[in-house]
């Protein structure tokens, strides 16, 4: 596809949550990780870093989504909601 396209843009599952991630990172030439404050934890944000990491893959870029929520959350603790919150295991 690099010889098509300049860009090519590929949302995958959380990382946590899935190993697709682990796979398909170490294809990427950058990898913006998307976080949502209100519903990741610090511990869940380190432990998908050293899931990169470890893969020797680097993260190039951060984007912080859903800020409106952070502000609404009344889940103190910033527990994970949602379909995935079963995978984190933080």
């Amino acid at each position: 596809m690099r010889a098509d396209y300049d860009n090519i843009l590929i949302d995958s599952p959380p990382v946590l949550a899935v190993s697709d991630v682990r796979a398909i990172g170490q294809a990427c030439d950058a990898i913006l990780l998307s976080v949502a404050p209100a519903t990741t934890s610090r511990a869940q944000f380190g432990q998908v870093l050293r899931e990169f990491s470890s893969l020797n893959v680097q993260v190039t870029g951060l984007v912080m989504s859903d800020l409106g929520s952070a502000r609404k959350q009344t889940n103190a603790g910033g527990q994970p909601c949602g379909a995935y919150a079963r995978y984190y295991d933080v």
